[in-house]
């Protein structure tokens, strides 16, 4: 049992191409790995797009196998099948990096445009956990991976501090744990005190007439005349202020055309108002929109720059303009010309917009008309800044408050035709009653103390009472320390956040632990991935790092440089064939004790197995024994015949299995194949959890020996059954 293969729990592969970066693979059977070097029609600039594949193992059961001392210093290689190179270059390297966050293998396929999943954007779509921070349609992304010499925490756990200057009611605090989740704790006083207010008011206007007039008083007067255009020049000496306040100027709507002269697919167009979005031409099936993200997809096939065609995709980008919700929009077109509309009403409240076409980079503003009465009065009582009052309009009501707090100073009055509404500032006294926590959303609320000290030691007994296992906490007057409960690598584990003081938790001593990348360097070769990937392998079972899976890719060099490499295209673990990735496990389990047993002496000796069924189960572990002896023996008078008489092999004897139907060889000779032997004869064991079941498969003998190398192959076949 020298060879045991090991196969993938779960594979997928990831395209930076624009038609993929959210589409997930994973229930594809085929893994693709791919660089094309393009250039940016636009600036000229390289724009490559790559293919990387992922694969998982499960490793427990192989980790309990090396734990019970049933496989010794094993050597693992990773095996991938090719189906086809395309256009790849005579000498390429392709690597293999330990992936270092979690992923979901997703159900979709090629073109199926699914993306549930991982994708080159994301590492699980449905709960939103991208593999880094970026925006939706660049090209940041595409897995993460330790490389060349990695640094762990070595004897020491993380640790870090945070010095607290000062506590106000309703401060917040924030520590993330490693899986994420962030605990927010919010001071919360019950201590009455005293606050200075401002002065304000709300009065309601019903109509502006020219020639109205608007009084405010305070400390220096103002008067506000409603006209019509042309608005006469203020006179500030006198304290006389005009604004437009004539109904015979109506506002309009925001409303703009654009002339779309091309839609490809990937081009994005933007539209910014009350919200942003992004509108992405698609070919058939069109992906689901994802709203959250502010994404949005429509019918974009190629070739719909021809003049048949392209209509079709501007009215398809026109209908879903149309029904996104809250957009607040409408659209419709006339050929290529497509017309916007907001639906928001007149004037310029929440009423600018900007379209924006990715390809061409060109904009189209477009806003509401002229504001109305209400609001001009507003912005000329803002634009008066010896009044000390700002204004705001709701609806029909222009809302007041003055600049200053307390009394003095404070204390104005606002006259519209015959009703005066006063605006007096003061002194407010309230209590806060202490809130409750909200353990469900992890919000949790702690008293002010009677000092600095006392409100951060309040901090810390709420924590620690939260019993957060990843954490614990030390005070030393206001420095609050955290400790983290279990070791990692720097720089991986836990983050506190105070206002806009962020720290990630360290630790304190680190070291290099190796490398535990590998790699394959192919010269005009066929495409077949046989790699050592043993270092990898043993930090997994080690639990030096994680195993999130491994991930493979042309090398970084030739991922940046500008070069075409090609497509390589691999069976993936939903084949239908015997070529399902693996991983190679291969360790000398072999003895030889020969006991009372004579060796084969003649150059001419007869080999096979003498124990083979014809048919096992898949999973079984059997022994099968060796017969050998002289072809031709020395006859003798005996009671039993020489050519029962059992004689042993050498040590230099190896087995082979191969496919019985297409003859390739599933285990090859090597140093992991040596043939045992016991006072029973020469034998070698094999667990048959590897091999394709309801196939035939062929065992071959190889026998080295002064120099001489023997093959015997008797046609010994069995069958593997479900």
């Amino acid at each position: 049992m020298a060879h045991y293969s090991l196969f993938a729990q779960k594979d997928t592969f990831l395209s930076n191409a624009k038609l993929f970066l959210l589409d997930n693979f994973g229930h594809d059977a085929i893994l693709e790995i791919e660089k094309v070097a393009e250039t940016n029609l636009i600036d000229c600039r390289l724009d490559p797009y790559y293919t990387r594949a992922l694969i998982k193992f499960d490793l427990t059961e192989l980790s309990q196998s090396i734990v019970n001392g049933d496989i010794v210093d094993p050597i693992f290689t990773l095996n991938l099948k090719v189906i086809e190179a395309k256009e790849i270059p005579l000498e390429y390297t392709i690597d293999v990096h330990p992936i270092s966050q979690s992923w979901e293998m997703g159900v979709g396929r090629k073109f199926d445009h699914l993306t549930e999943g991982a994708s080159w954007k994301f590492r699980d779509l449905l709960n939103g956990k991208m593999w880094v921070t970026g925006s939706l349609t660049d090209k940041t992304g595409g897995g993460t991976w330790y490389s060349g010499s990695t640094t762990k925490v070595v004897n020491a756990i993380a640790t870090g501090s945070l010095t607290i200057t000062s506590l106000n009611n309703g401060d917040s605090f924030y520590i993330t744990g490693s899986n994420g989740t962030i605990y927010t704790f919010v001071i919360s006083s019950s201590v009455s005190s005293s606050n200075a207010k401002f002065a304000n008011a709300l009065i309601n206007i019903t109509a502006i007439n020219e020639n109205d007039l608007f009084v405010i008083s305070g400390s220096i007067p103002a008067k506000l005349f409603a006209n019509d255009v042309p608005v006469p020049p203020d006179v500030i000496s006198s304290s006389v202020y005009n604004f437009y306040g004539s109904g015979s100027s109506a506002a309009v709507e925001a409303v703009t055309s654009i002339n779309i002269e091309s839609v490809n697919d990937g081009d994005v167009f933007y539209i910014n108002g009350g919200k942003q979005i992004e509108l992405i031409a698609s070919d058939i099936p069109v992906p689901v929109d994802v709203p959250e993200a502010g994404l949005f997809f429509f019918h974009g096939a190629e070739h719909l720059t021809s003049a048949s065609n392209l209509p079709d995709s501007v009215f398809s980008m026109s209908i879903e303009i149309t029904n996104i919700s809250g957009l607040n929009i409408s659209a419709s077109v006339s050929g290529t010309l497509l017309q916007l509309t907001s639906s928001n009403g007149v004037g310029d409240d929440a009423n600018n917009y900007v379209f924006t076409i990715s390809s061409s980079q060109l904009s189209s503003s477009f806003s509401g008309g002229k504001p109305s009465s209400l609001r001009s009065l507003m912005y000329k009582i803002n634009s008066v800044n010896t009044l000390n009052i700002t204004a705001s309009t709701s609806a029909s009501n222009l809302i007041l408050s003055s600049s200053l707090a307390g009394l003095i100073g404070n204390t104005f009055s606002f006259t519209s035709g015959s009703t005066v509404t006063s605006l007096t500032g003061g002194t407010v006294i309230y209590t806060i009653i202490p809130s409750v926590d909200d353990p469900i959303n992890n919000i949790f609320y702690f008293d002010t103390g009677s000092s600095l000290n006392n409100s951060v030691s309040n901090l810390e007994n709420k924590i620690i009472s939260q019993s957060l296992s990843f954490v614990s906490t030390n005070i030393s007057s206001s420095t609050l320390q955290f400790t983290s409960s279990v070791y990692g690598i720097v720089g991986e584990l836990i983050g506190v956040q105070s206002g806009g003081f962020q720290q990630t938790l360290q630790g304190g001593t680190s070291s290099s632990i190796g490398q535990f990348s590998s790699s394959q360097h192919f010269v005009f070769e066929v495409a077949d991935i046989k790699m050592d990937v043993t270092n990898m392998m043993i930090a997994w079972l080690n639990s030096t790092i994680p195993n999130e899976g491994l991930i493979l890719k042309y090398t970084d060099a030739e991922e940046k440089d500008t070069k075409n490499y090609g497509k390589l295209r691999f069976y993936g673990m939903d084949t239908n064939t015997i070529y399902s990735p693996h991983i190679d496990i291969s360790w000398d389990d072999s003895i030889f004790s020969t006991g009372s047993l004579e060796p084969v002496t003649e150059n001419s000796k007869v080999v096979y197995v003498r124990n083979l069924n014809t048919e096992y189960k898949a999973g079984n572990i059997i022994r099968l024994d060796i017969f050998s002896r002289e072809k031709f023996p020395t006859k003798t008078f005996d009671r039993t015949s020489d050519y029962l008489h059992l004689r042993y092999l050498p040590k230099t004897t190896y087995y082979s299995i191969k496919d019985g139907e297409t003859e390739e060889t599933i285990i090859d000779f090597d140093e992991f194949t040596k043939v045992s032997c016991d006072e029973n004869g020469n034998y070698f064991t094999l667990n048959t959890s590897g091999f394709g079941q309801e196939r035939f498969f062929k065992i071959i003998i190889k026998v080295v020996e002064d120099g001489k190398v023997e093959y015997f192959d008797n046609n010994s076949l069995f069958k593997i059954t479900r």
